[in-house]
């Protein structure tokens, strides 16, 4: 069980950086998300995860997608 725990506080802790990086530049949210999950032989249960999307910010009001644009798939808002 503690195992389990540790992996998914791991997994919230690699998008909570990422999130908190796209906070830092400003952005409005992040687009194209994944998160990549590595197993190391080199530790019993090393496990590591890698948060990665790219970070968008709307520069004036204007700037929206049409309504007949294609909508993003998964976006991570920041809550800001």
């Amino acid at each position: 069980m503690q195992f389990t725990q540790g992996v998914y506080e791991a997994r919230e802790l690699a998008l909570a950086r990422m999130q908190a990086e796209a906070a830092q530049a400003r952005a409005s949210g992040i687009v194209g998300v994944t998160v990549e999950v590595q197993n190391h032989v080199w530790g019993e249960h090393a496990t590591e995860f890698l948060a990665t999307g790219t970070s968008v910010r709307r520069l004036a009001e204007e700037h929206k997608l049409p309504e007949t644009s294609p909508r993003p798939m998964f976006t991570l808002g920041l809550d800001n």
